[in-house]
């Protein structure tokens, strides 16, 4: 039983695991994480995505080569935590319990790594002005305005989401919020991150009986027995008068043909309409259930340090 307290006291070993988990945790960050296998068959030779797969990197943070040593390195700084604590308070004479609190602070944030990596969830989602989106905990957004700013060279300067949040009672609970690169919003244990912008093509289709359909780029048509794919719209000349729309042709599993039409002109029973090409903002939200474990270990660590350094100045001093 000693040799076993022995071991989890070592220092030797919080070294070992220490490094471990660095150098497998910055490995496992240059490889995309919980994509399909296939993804790494293409992306990688054989051998090694044969590797990545068979050993988890994969999914790294949620496997047991990451868990394991993470629960083992908590026991090992416990135990060590725990009898240099217990010294410390039989201690006669100036007691030091900086040390003590920055142990606790970096045992709280190993926890808060173990929730976050296994609890960890993202979502994605593109919106245009008006759109709206369900998120977590019934809460529902709407993206009020979108604005994309760039530099006179054209290079792009700010991104910035203007949204609003309703609870479940339609009730606003966030009103006019700019969600800015490295400003996102939070609501609850969720952040909302202004991640990307895109170009979305739409085209309303208006059929012979005079009903309206408006199509995203992507999405498709029946026209008799083939299928009619929006792939995009171009201007050939600049001139926003000369637009047209793409569509890719399928019949069965083949692609047939491409189309381009201008407005007003036919497709099978539809007749082209409005065509437009407007930004739309991609935000990502992720719920991250350890934030607040790690936001209490973060201030243990801080305490820690402040009271280890404080003490050590009054030494000098005296």
């Amino acid at each position: 039983m000693s040799s076993i307290y022995k071991l989890f006291k070592s220092i030797k070993l919080a070294v070992v695991l220490i490094l471990y988990i660095t150098v497998t945790s910055i490995l496992a960050t240059l490889i995309p994480q919980g994509k399909e296998l296939g993804f790494y068959y293409h992306a990688y030779p054989s051998f090694l995505s044969w590797i990545i797969i068979n050993t988890g990197f994969n999914n790294f943070f949620t496997s047991g080569f990451f868990l394991v040593p993470i629960v083992v390195f908590i026991v090992n700084l416990s135990v060590c935590s725990i009898d240099r604590l217990v010294k410390q308070i039989r201690k006669t004479g100036k007691k030091r319990f900086g040390p003590d609190i920055l142990h606790i602070g970096l045992l709280v944030l190993a926890v808060g790594a173990i929730v976050t990596f296994t609890g960890r969830r993202e979502g994605f989602a593109y919106l245009a002005e008006g759109d709206r989106v369900r998120l977590p905990g019934d809460y529902v957004m709407e993206l009020e305005s979108f604005e994309f700013h760039t530099y006179e060279s054209g290079r792009p300067k700010a991104w910035i989401s203007t949204v609003n949040v309703y609870d479940e009672q339609g009730k606003v609970i966030v009103d006019s919020y700019p969600i800015r690169v490295n400003h996102p919003l939070r609501i609850g244990r969720i952040k909302i991150y202004q991640s990307s912008y895109s170009e979305e093509a739409t085209v309303t289709l208006i059929h012979n009986s005079g009903e309206k359909k408006d199509l995203k780029r992507g999405y498709h048509i029946n026209v008799g027995d083939e299928l009619y794919f929006f792939r995009g719209v171009y201007s050939g000349s600049g001139n926003s008068d000369d637009v047209k729309v793409v569509f890719e042709k399928w019949d069965g599993q083949e692609i047939t043909g491409m189309v381009s039409l201008g407005r007003n002109q036919q497709v099978g029973e539809y007749r082209i309409g409005k065509i437009s090409n407007h930004l739309v903002t991609g935000l990502q939200a992720v719920v991250d259930p350890g934030y607040t474990t790690v936001l209490i270990a973060v201030i243990l660590i801080g305490l820690g340090l402040s009271v280890t350094y404080i003490q050590k100045l009054g030494e000098k001093q005296s």
